[in-house]
């Protein structure tokens, strides 16, 4: 999928997909959901979600784009902490990205 936000392009084809969430419904089910994080050639990153009509998505495709906090959230909320500290610590800092995995690892 490809859109164009704010005169900056998001395309699935070309950019670097860093992690995906998938609910176990298979495509066509209400209930199907499947969340993309990618990241563009200049760093920006960016949310492609597919949902069936059960879903907070409400049976829409699009493309979203994330703030680094934000796709950090992401990443947290499904417990793929370890992406954090590789993907994010010059955008956060090595310390806090640091910091945000052992927490999360405690948590478990």
């Amino acid at each position: 999928m490809k859109k164009i936000i704010n005169n900056k392009v998001y395309d699935t084809e070309t950019a670097q997909l860093i992690r995906e969430y998938w609910n176990g419904h298979e495509k066509g089910d209400d209930y199907y959901q499947l969340e993309r994080l990618y990241r563009t050639e200049n760093g920006e990153m960016f949310l492609h979600y597919i949902g069936g009509r059960y879903t907070e998505y409400e049976g829409q495709e699009d493309i979203i784009p994330l703030e680094p906090c934000d796709a950090c959230k992401w990443l947290e909320k499904i417990e793929l902490t370890e992406a954090i500290g590789r993907h994010f610590a010059n955008v956060l800092g090595e310390e806090l990205a640091g910091a945000i995995y052992i927490s999360a690892q405690r948590l478990d």
